[in-house]
Formats: C-alpha cells, structure tokens, sequence
C-alpha cells in the first residue's frame, strides 16, 4: 500500500498519530520548535547550535556561544587532573578486594570503567570545572 500524498508536509514530514503533523526533526542538534523562537527573540540574530561531545558537556558552561567553549587543551589539562587521581584510586582499591584480580579481563574492566566513569561523572568533574572555571573560561580582555 502507497503512502497517502495528503498526509506529508514538505517541512515535518509523515503525519503523525491521528492525522497529526509529525514532529520536525533537525539533524544539526537544535531544537525543532519551541526554545529556538525563544533564542531567535533574545538574541541578536540567529542563535548558533551545536553539538557538544563528552568532555566539552562536562567543561562548557550550560548557556554561552561556541566561542566561549574552553579550549581543548585546557580541557584536556582538566580532565586528566580528575581522571589521574580516581583511576589511582581505584586501582589501589581494587588490588586490596581479594578475588578481584582473579575474575576475568572483560568482567573486571567492565567493573572498573563504570566505577570511574560515575565517580568522574557525578563527583568529580562537577567539583573540578567550579574549582578551575577562572582557568577554564577566562574573562574577555576589552
């Protein structure tokens, strides 16, 4: 069975449920409605998406330009001040758990990285990008 020409629009797509127009869906990581007029309104011309990887969404503040985005050797410098100490840590902690070092490779690795990633995540580099923010994101010289 064809698709019904009617239910398309040439901007959101297929209709969706109940004869609804679909959602428009961007593939430049910005918002589809909503929060985009709200940008365009408060902000000289056109507002710049994009998407952030890893490291840049723990570094980056929650609402700045592109252009104020730390540079990557600094973040680099930031996180390898978090990453050092925790893996130190844990690799400590896990030669003192009897057995641990006995269990095989993937099952033990898989313990670890997901102990470091939540202790990074959630207890570390929240802590560490307030602490160097000043180094981070400098103030503008005018």
């Amino acid at each position: 069975m064809r698709d019904d020409p009617s239910r398309h629009s040439p901007v959101l797509g297929p209709a969706g449920a109940a004869g609804r127009p679909a959602r428009r869906r961007r593939g430049d990581g910005a918002p589809a409605h909503g929060a985009g007029r709200t940008a365009r309104a408060a902000a000289e011309g056109e507002p710049e998406f994009r998407k952030l990887s890893g490291l840049e969404a723990w570094l980056a503040p929650a609402v700045a330009p592109a252009s104020m985005h730390p540079r990557r050797a600094r973040m680099a410098v930031v996180t390898w001040m978090g990453i050092f100490p925790v893996v130190s840590l844990y690799l400590w902690l896990v030669s003192l758990w009897p057995g641990f070092l006995d269990l095989p490779f993937l099952p033990r690795t898989a313990v670890f990285t997901a102990l470091i990633v939540a202790t990074m995540t959630w207890v570390v580099m929240p802590r560490l990008t307030r602490l160097m923010r000043g180094w981070l994101n400098p103030a503008a010289k005018g």
